[in-house]
């Protein structure tokens, strides 16, 4: 992302896409993933064109983000590539870097956010704590890559095997990301990289 703050300020207050990929040098593929994934906040006006609208404010504060986590803002090549092969998609291709997946941030990340639940949990806990539809979290119980347990006609599962799942490649390789699980991993990726630099 290349950017000239002087244009930046005699723009609008409010830019629509075109402003955007005019002011940081950006195709329109490589803007919708900013958008997208979360890295520059949005509204949309509720059209089907021209439907996003992004306040100066915000685009200024992702830029000072970027000037101090660049790699954050690194557009996953294979981002690119399943855009021009299926057209735009419903959420970005993201991944966790799968050296972060079962590191301690990521494992106390999830145990934070299950704290409340008891240690056999339901897919209703796993569909607010991931953003997922309850058909898709059976399916996975199903296919046997989350365990589960059947009992009073409901699946159960133990807390520590959801935790398992949740950092495991499985869960991190799926390509069309609920916007939760996009969150959670600018969370993880987040506390990770913040904990680093506070090391140097």
């Amino acid at each position: 992302m290349r950017y000239d703050l002087d244009e930046i300020q005699r723009l609008p207050d409010v830019l629509s896409l075109a402003d955007l990929c005019r002011a940081c040098h950006l195709s329109h593929l490589d803007a919708r993933y900013y958008l997208k994934s979360g890295l520059i906040p949005y509204e949309t006006t509720g059209k089907k064109t021209r439907c996003y609208l992004v306040k100066k404010t915000a685009l200024l504060r992702a830029i000072e983000d970027y000037s101090e986590n660049p790699e954050k803002y690194k557009i996953p090549g294979i981002w690119r590539e399943k855009q021009h092969l299926n057209g735009i998609r419903k959420s970005p291709v993201i991944y966790l870097p799968t050296q972060d997946l079962a590191s301690d941030v990521a494992i106390e990340y999830y145990r934070n956010k299950l704290a409340d639940a008891s240690e056999l949990i339901c897919v209703a806990d796993l569909v607010r704590v991931t953003g997922y539809r309850s058909p898709t979290i059976t399916r996975w119980c199903k296919q046997k890559k989350l365990i589960a347990h059947a009992k009073t006609n409901r699946l159960w599962i133990a807390k520590a095997d959801a935790i398992r799942f949740l950092t495991s490649f499985t869960y991190n390789d799926i390509n069309v990301k609920s916007p939760q699980h996009i969150a959670d991993i600018r969370a993880i990726y987040d506390l990770i990289y913040s904990t680093k630099e506070g090391e140097k």
